[in-house]
C-alpha cells in the first residue's frame, strides 16, 4: 500500500486507477491525477466503486506515467475549532489524519504540493531507491554511475589521428580530430617529428582546431593524434 503517491503505466485503454493510500483520504478534493506530468483537472475526474478508484475521462496513452496522489492543505486547517463549539469523533480524526497525511507526502518526497522546492539537506543520510537519470539535470544512480566508469575503463582511449597536413610557411591555424576545445595536453603534436609543447607552442580553438604559435614552414610534416574519447555518454550508453 503506498503512503500517499501511487504510479502506474497506461495501457491506452485503461481510464480507472485504484486508490490504496495509507489510511485512505479525506476527501476527493485532496486526489490529484498527472499524467506523464500533466495535471489531469479535478472537475473531470469521477470516483467510482464507492470512491476506491479514480477514472479518467480519457485513458492515458500506452506507456504514459500516471501518478495518483493525495494532497492534503499544509496552509490551512480542515477544521477550525471554537471554544465552546461542539466537537465530534469524526472531526477529531479528520484533523489527526491531516497531520499524519503531511507527514506521509514528506516521507514520498513531496514537501510541498508541488514537490521539493529547495536545497534537500539529508544530515548524512543517503538518498536511495531513486530511478536511474535519463536526461541532463536528473539524479545518476549509483550503479549507472559504477557501470557507466566499468564501460568507460574496460573501452580504454583510443587515440584519433588527423590525417597528415603540411605547413606553408603562412597558415598557423590547421585541422585535429576534434570539433571543440578540449585541453591542449590531450593532443600530440609533432612537427617533422619534433615533439610541439602544449600552451607553448600552440593552442587549441573552441572549435578543435590548433593554432601555431609560428607558422610551420612550407613542406613540415605536421601530425596530430588525440588521445581523448570522443564523446564518453557513447561508452556509457
Amino acid at each position: 500500500m503506498a503512503l500517499s503517491a501511487q504510479t502506474y503505466q497506461g495501457d491506452g485503454t485503461n481510464t480507472d486507477f485504484v486508490l490504496d493510500f495509507t489510511l485512505g483520504y479525506i476527501s476527493t478534493a485532496h486526489i490529484y491525477v498527472l499524467v506523464d506530468e500533466v495535471e489531469i483537472p479535478q472537475n473531470t475526474l469521477q470516483f467510482i466503486l464507492g470512491g476506491g478508484s479514480v477514472r479518467l475521462s480519457t485513458p492515458p496513452a500506452n506507456g504514459a506515467k500516471v501518478l495518483v496522489r493525495r494532497i492534503v492543505p499544509n496552509d490551512a486547517l480542515i477544521h477550525d475549532y471554537e471554544n465552546g463549539a461542539l466537537v465530534i469523533e469524526k472531526n477529531l480524526d479528520e484533523s489527526n489524519l491531516q497531520a499524519v497525511m503531511l507527514q506521509h507526502q514528506a516521507q514520498d518526497g513531496f514537501s510541498t504540493d508541488e514537490g521539493r522546492q529547495g536545497n534537500l539537506n539529508m544530515g548524512t543520510y543517503k538518498v536511495v531507491n531513486s530511478a536511474p537519470g535519463e536526461t541532463s539535470g536528473e539524479l545518476v544512480e549509483y550503479d549507472q554511475f559504477i557501470e557507466g566508469l566499468s564501460n568507460l575503463a574496460s573501452v580504454g582511449i583510443i587515440p584519433r589521428v588527423q590525417p597528415r597536413q603540411q605547413g606553408d610557411g603562412t597558415t598557423t591555424n590547421f585541422s585535429t580530430p576534434s570539433d571543440k576545445a578540449r585541453l591542449a595536453q590531450s593532443f600530440f603534436i609533432h612537427l617533422d617529428g619534433i615533439s610541439q609543447r602544449p600552451y607553448t607552442d600552440f593552442l587549441i580553438n573552441l572549435d578543435g582546431t590548433v593554432t601555431f604559435d609560428e607558422a610551420p614552414a612550407k613542406g613540415v610534416d605536421i601530425d596530430i593524434v588525440l588521445f581523448e574519447p570522443a564523446n564518453v555518454q557513447q561508452v556509457v550508453d
